[in-house]
């Protein structure tokens, strides 16, 4: 299954996402999935989304317990919290799956990515926050990337 997500982290909560005040638009035609203080998610209505928006955080993909495998139905306060305390390892000590995990801290955001890789995660800054997306499309779709030569890099390129 294929994760499509375009989620905007930290910077002022009004500016994080262009898109914010069009229900249902923005982002590569993605539908608003949660929007938090600091954090807008967009998402395909078939991505797998754990939300905890007092604090805020979310998990994008799919977390199962270790041991026997049931699936994590919610982020739990607790669960969140450990996870930050630990920089993410707790989610690997005690879960597995494919997931990306972003959450709200005193010092900034905490995004977690499980260690096979496998939520794609780019990500670029935008004002003072930063954008993570699942692909391409959805992050020129959410801002449309400027085009055109970087002047610091003209001369470089052609000297060689």
């Amino acid at each position: 299954m294929r994760l499509r997500y375009i989620a905007s982290i930290g910077g002022r909560p009004d500016r994080a996402d262009p898109h914010r005040d069009t229900p249902g638009s923005g982002g590569a035609g993605l539908p608003q999935r949660l929007d938090a203080p600091g954090l807008t998610l967009r998402a395909d209505p078939s991505t797998p989304i754990l939300e905890a928006p007092e604090i805020p955080a979310a998990l994008i993909g799919s977390l199962f317990h270790r041991g026997d495998s049931r699936p994590v139905e919610a982020l739990s306060p607790e669960l969140v919290d450990e996870a930050i305390a630990t920089e993410g390892a707790a989610l690997t000590r005690s879960f597995w799956g494919s997931y990306l995990f972003l959450a709200a801290r005193p010092r900034g955001w905490l995004a977690v990515r499980d260690p096979s890789g496998a939520v794609p995660a780019y990500h670029f800054a935008q004002g003072s926050g930063t954008v993570l997306c699942s692909d391409a499309e959805a992050a020129h779709a959410h801002e449309p990337l400027k085009r055109g030569p970087v002047p610091d890099f003209l001369p470089q390129w052609a000297t060689h």
